[in-house]
């Protein structure tokens, strides 16, 4: 038939912009299919007892032994004291 003709082909702008469309929708479709990343929870997590722990109390248990320490000189000095003066 010769009155029918060929559609001519679309312009190289709308060509781009097509595979520029199919690129961005494999991109999109690809990332789609990612896990999604891990989410935090949402209680803090759980302190870690031991050193810190330790650190704390050493110097506590130190000092209790002290006072422990000041505490029975004070009461053999109060004793000698009452000794002296009770004439023994």
């Amino acid at each position: 038939m010769p009155g029918i003709t060929r559609p001519p082909s679309p312009p190289a702008a709308v060509a781009g912009c097509t595979r520029l469309f199919l690129v961005a929708a494999l991109v999109l479709a690809a990332t789609a299919c990612r896990p999604p990343p891990e989410t935090p929870t949402d209680r803090p997590p759980e302190p870690q007892v031991g050193q810190l722990r330790d650190a704390i109390q050493q110097p506590l248990d130190e000092a209790r032994d002290v006072q422990r320490t000041l505490d029975d000189g004070a009461a053999r000095q109060r004793d000698m004291i009452d000794a002296a003066e009770r004439g023994g």
